[in-house]
């Protein structure tokens, strides 16, 4: 079982996460105007991702819409993956153009779980991705999927894991507590921790990792194949 840690804002903590388990580590950078928790720039990200090295899978999250900035991110940063979690949605064209820029590098493609509706679009796009990821959904003004910190319902996680031929890996308020439960509930490929692996200050603002509650996610997360 992978366990996938986001969102890491210094080369320190991401090597912390590392030592403390995670497989898949991800940074996220966005585009000029937005405000998403944890993000990154892009120089910040370009040294976490070069110090990871081979330690860790190495997943960009581009907080952006716009096609082009999606490129220019992958340049200038080198992950192993990159991350569609806002409005843009993986297409045949865009499969060609960053496999053109880096044939190597894989979609992980969000699909935001609100209803059945979803198992269908995870149909749809798992043809133009390498991994999906599963999230809790609210819309909100930039169409983006997670960061929410709340469980949904993983019945449909499980029919989506079922049904696709891609690895899937679910997120959405895991953490110490609900990761095993969900792990036996779905059987993924992975999963995901941002907001209950956090510190948070007095505003609910996520401030960092909590590298003791990601330790015991990783662990709690590998004990179960």
């Amino acid at each position: 079982m992978k366990a996938q840690i986001y969102s890491i804002i210094s080369v320190e903590e991401g090597l912390a996460c590392i030592e403390a388990g995670a497989d898949h580590i991800g940074v996220l950078v966005q585009q000029e105007g937005w405000d998403c928790p944890c993000a990154a720039s892009i120089d910040t990200a370009k040294a976490i991702f070069d110090a990871i090295g081979d330690k860790a899978v190495k997943v960009l999250i581009p907080a952006t819409n716009e096609e082009d900035l999606i490129i220019d991110f992958v340049l200038k940063t080198g992950p192993d993956v990159v991350h569609l979690s806002g409005a843009y949605k993986s297409n045949p064209a865009f499969v060609k153009k960053l496999k053109a820029v880096d044939p190597n590098i894989k979609i992980m493609q969000a699909i935001g779980v609100i209803g059945k509706e979803s198992v269908d679009e995870a149909h749809k796009l798992a043809p133009y991705a390498d991994l999906l990821l599963l999230d809790t959904m609210i819309p909100n003004s930039h169409g983006g999927i997670g960061a929410i910190g709340k469980p949904h319902d993983w019945s449909l996680d499980k029919e989506i894991v079922d049904s696709v031929s891609i690895p899937v890996i679910i997120a959405g308020g895991l953490g110490p507590d609900n990761v095993v439960d969900a792990i036996r509930t779905v059987r993924p490929y992975g999963v995901d921790s941002l907001t209950k692996t956090s510190i948070k200050d007095e505003n609910g603002k996520l401030l960092c990792k909590d590298i003791e509650k990601v330790r015991e996610f990783c662990k709690l997360a590998h004990s179960e194949i």
